[in-house]
């Protein structure tokens, strides 16, 4: 029953992006299971012990309908394989951010099922702190909906959910995304101020040339064409800092798309592959994958290779650098002290027999320790847009939102609304078994396991399951 609830919730802390946002509170909540999306499992009428007078007829489309949340889930993710989307598994880690603005103001946003952000934040209230905010706001969600909502009504029964605080992560685990993302808005605002000033360049220039030279100029940019006539300085100039200003407009892009991890030395990943067309421009060495550079230096080079000019601005090569160092710096130090903590844990783990009789203590233990650890990794191996922007999210990324958004309507028929309809029917078809049956909650979980769908699961490990549920029961 355990995992039917958050075991624990990090606090992360980012700079503000919206007018008047001063900051972002990230909410993590982490569960030692995934809680499903959808389970095709299909029982009966017959199973509970009653017969519908037409259920021969009704059977197809029960069977059906029970299928509608896993063909959905199926759905989602062939279309995100499609087009290339990168999202973690849902159910472990589900988010749900809380931002302060000015004069006191909270605002939240919630997130759909899949993990997707609603579209708008939704005024919260006036409070002096966030301690103060949580003291007066609730989080709830739907089984199987992945979806964590920020509640302003109290509800009457709550359940209380350890939280790591930003400041205790940053200071047990050595990570400040904070600052690093201040770097990043100082990046972009570099990044905007040369692209102007190119293009103010650019526009003197073609200022200068006569309506027949334009055309030429236009012609020339075609993959098609290229007239010799053009090769000259003035011309030069132009379509570097046009190119320039491609790349420039290229990597401000990549801040919000690439996962914190790739802006240091780091293993080439199938995203940076398709995206760059790495396969094409560089050398297909197993060393250069396993330790290539910066996304954004591989970037740049891939666009001097591809279009055939040198990019100047070494005031942004030098930003790109410092980044790189910045997060590299972070991420080796959370990698060595704690990633290969976390490899060593789990490595002892698998190796516990069950049998063991702290077995339950050390794997509860354990996974305790465990769990920030993933969930920070999490932050470093995702994007910003995935994180906590996700109003940056480029427009052909957002399709997986927009089908969220769909199902998760109140006044779809289909979707969320059908599941929670399931849900009910499910919560009255069982509690009529129980009370037929007379089952005591141990009763019941024992005919649960015995039922042919757990037939995989070994029969000493259905026997260890009973007997820990017998224990507890008599602890």
């Amino acid at each position: 029953m355990e995992s039917l609830y958050p075991r624990l919730a990090l606090h992360y802390v980012f700079p503000g992006l919206l007018k008047g946002e001063k900051k972002r509170n990230l909410l993590q909540f982490t569960f030692s299971t995934s809680r499903g999306f959808g389970f095709p499992i299909y029982f009966g009428p017959e199973f509970y012990g009653y017969i519908l007078k037409y259920g021969k007829i009704l059977e197809p489309l029960f069977k059906w309908s029970h299928t509608v949340c896993h063909r959905a889930n199926q759905a989602i993710f062939l279309v995100e394989n499609r087009i290339k989307v990168k999202r973690h598994h849902p159910g472990e880690y589900e988010s749900a951010i809380i931002s302060e603005y000015k004069n006191g103001i909270y605002k939240g946003i919630s997130t759909l099922l899949h993990g997707y952000f609603t579209s708008a934040p939704k005024t919260l209230g006036i409070y002096s702190s966030l301690d103060k905010a949580l003291e007066n706001l609730a989080f709830s969600y739907s089984i199987g909906d992945h979806a964590i909502k920020v509640e302003t009504n109290m509800p009457n029964k709550i359940r209380t959910v350890p939280l790591i605080h930003h400041n205790k992560i940053k200071e047990k685990y050595e990570v400040d995304f904070y600052s690093y993302i201040l770097q990043l808005f100082l990046f972009q605002k570099l990044l905007i101020k040369k692209i102007l000033d190119l293009k103010k360049k650019k526009k003197d220039l073609l200022s200068t040339l006569g309506w027949l030279e334009k055309i030429k100029l236009r012609i020339n940019q075609s993959k098609y064409f290229s007239l010799q006539s053009l090769r000259t300085e003035k011309f030069r100039k132009i379509e570097c800092y046009m190119k320039s200003i491609r790349l420039m407009e290229n990597l401000m892009n990549l801040i919000w798309i690439t996962p914190l991890l790739s802006h240091t030395y780091h293993s080439l990943t199938p995203f940076e592959l398709n995206y760059l067309d790495l396969k094409l421009l560089l050398p297909l060495e197993k060393k250069y994958y396993e330790k290539s550079d910066s996304i954004f230096i591989l970037s740049i080079k891939c666009e001097e290779n591809k279009n055939g000019f040198t990019f100047k601005q070494s005031e942004v090569i030098q930003q790109i650098e410092s980044l790189r160092d910045l997060m590299g710096m972070m991420w080796l130090n959370f990698k060595d002290n704690h990633i290969n903590f976390a490899i060593e844990e789990l490595n002892k783990l698998s190796a516990l027999s069950y049998k063991n009789q702290e077995f339950k203590k050390k794997t509860i233990t354990s996974i305790n320790k465990l769990i920030p650890i993933f969930s920070i990794y999490e932050i470093f191996n995702r994007s910003l847009s995935e994180t906590i922007y996700p109003e940056l999210t480029p427009q052909r990324k957002r399709l997986g939102a927009y089908i969220a958004r769909f199902f998760s309507s109140r006044y779809n028929l289909l979707g969320v609304n059908l599941m929670r309809h399931f849900n009910k029917l499910a919560f009255n078809n069982w509690s009529y078994l129980i009370k037929k049956k007379k089952l005591s909650f141990l009763e019941y979980f024992e005919f649960i396991l015995k039922l042919p769908i757990w037939k995989h699961i070994p029969a000493e490990i259905k026997k260890r399951i009973i007997h820990n549920l017998n224990v507890d029961k008599n602890s």
